[in-house]
C-alpha cells in the first residue's frame, strides 16, 4: 500500500509507523447511543426478564461521571442488538 502512493504522498505520511484507530466511545455514550442504547435493550424486552434497568441507569450515571463503563455499555448494546435480531427476529434492525 506505501509503494502504490508514492509520489502521491508525502514521504513523511506515507512511511510513519502504523497508530490505532480509536473511536471515542467514552463521549459518544454520554450523547448519542445513551438513547440508543437504552431504547434497544427496552424495545427488546430485556429489561423485563433479564436486564435490571435500575442497575442500567446506575451504570451510565456512574460513566457519566468517571468515563469508565464504557465496555459494559457497548456489551449490553451489542446483547440487546443481537438478542432483538436473532431472539425476537426483528428484522426491522437489519439494513
Amino acid at each position: 500500500l506505501r509503494e502504490s502512493v508514492k509520489g502521491l504522498v508525502p514521504n513523511k505520511n506515507r512511511l510513519m509507523p502504523k497508530k490505532p484507530f480509536s473511536v471515542p466511545i467514552e463521549t459518544v455514550f454520554k450523547t448519542d447511543l445513551r438513547e440508543l442504547t437504552f431504547n434497544t435493550l427496552n424495545n427488546a424486552g430485556l429489561f423485563n426478564n433479564w436486564i435490571n434497568k435500575d442497575f442500567v441507569e446506575e451504570v451510565f450515571r456512574k460513566h457519566k461521571e468517571k468515563n469508565a463503563y464504557s465496555r459494559q455499555i457497548w456489551a449490553l448494546l451489542t446483547f440487546g442488538l443481537w438478542y432483538d435480531i436473532f431472539i425476537n427476529e426483528n428484522k426491522k434492525i437489519i439494513m
